[in-house]
């Protein structure tokens, strides 16, 4: 039987829906690890928008793009301003106007704080006479608005929340823009700015799964060709072997979840035996031009469990499969 553990929560998949109307979907949360988290690199998210007369759209997980011709929203990378990366989030114009959200779903460690830094301003040379009035920005958490600044001008102003709240847990992190209280879009070149989550103090776990095993059962490693695969271990009398079957979702540049065993991924292996039957499997994925390293470990106890603990610094597993 095949089982999805997803990063910090096994055999979990959260629900998500922006507005009221809008279709539940599942969606595997992305793991936050310790330090800075660009909100940039992480190409796994929803955007949705919605008219003030009611009507609602979603995009493919992970859009990218400008003036959507349906809507005319923009959710995508754009550039610098005044040193700051920038994200453009701009609300529907085409029909009628409303709100954009671009929305993503996290797995926050346990830490001793964790804060959600951002900035937000207008495009420079898009505000004033016969162009913008401005714009509202918002930043929700589970659907509940944090907080929310009116910006008229191109000077960048901090939004930050502290996150801390919600340490240990799965979230739905969105920032949302509108036309403002006018109501008019015209040149509503509303920017984030070099969005990023900080860290401290966090334990880095992403799967830790305990099981029953025979009194002194053995580990024993077979070939690595992934994270998991190549192990058997003897549990409760019977070898559980864990191959041909295990595999990691990876989270692409382009917003695409690729397996691990795929042919595009290339790997590097590395493994190494410790005391009293501890063994060490540290793994390097490149996927296009992005890195990401896990580390597996594999502990027979005294106790009668045997106990695989997954660990990672990279925020681009989406899910592990075994």
């Amino acid at each position: 039987m095949n089982k999805i553990f997803t990063i910090l929560a096994a055999l979990f998949f959260s629900s998500f829906s922006f507005f009221a109307n809008a279709a539940t979907h599942y969606f595997p949360p992305v793991s936050i690890h310790g330090g800075l988290t660009r909100l940039s690199d992480i190409g796994l998210y929803h955007v949705e928008w919605k008219t003030d007369n009611g009507t609602v759209g979603m995009m493919p997980p992970g859009w990218m793009g400008h003036f959507d011709e349906r809507s005319g929203i923009s959710v995508t990378p754009f550039g610098e301003q005044n040193g700051k990366q920038v994200t453009l989030i701009h609300p529907p114009w085409r029909a009628e106007t409303g709100s954009t959200r671009q929305t993503f779903l996290l797995t926050l460690p346990k830490a001793r704080r964790i804060s959600l830094k951002s900035y937000v301003a207008m495009k420079e040379g898009e505000v004033g006479p016969q162009k913008s009035d401005g714009a509202t920005f918002h930043i929700f958490v589970d659907d509940k608005e944090q907080v929310q600044q009116n910006i008229t001008d191109s000077t960048w102003l901090p939004l930050n929340i502290d996150l801390t709240p919600w340490a240990g847990k799965s979230i739905q992190l969105g920032f949302e823009t509108d036309p403002g209280p006018k109501r008019s879009p015209s040149f509503d070149f509303a920017l984030w700015g070099d969005r990023e989550i900080s860290v401290e103090g966090a334990v880095d776990t992403l799967v830790k799964k305990a099981m029953p095993a025979q009194p002194g059962g053995t580990l024993f490693q077979g070939t690595p060709t992934d994270l998991l695969d190549g192990w058997r271990i003897r549990l409760s009398g019977q070898n559980v072997a864990l191959t041909g079957q295990t595999w990691l979702d990876l989270i692409a540049e382009d917003g695409r979840m690729v397996r691990s065993d795929s042919p595009e991924v290339n790997k590097s292996i590395q493994q190494t035996a410790g005391k009293n039957g501890r063994v060490l499997r540290q793994i390097t994925y490149k996927l296009g031009n992005r890195v990401i390293r896990a580390l597996a470990e594999f502990m027979p106890a005294a106790n009668g469990q045997a106990s695989v603990k997954v660990t990672g610094s990279d925020p681009w597993i989406a899910a592990i499969h075994f």
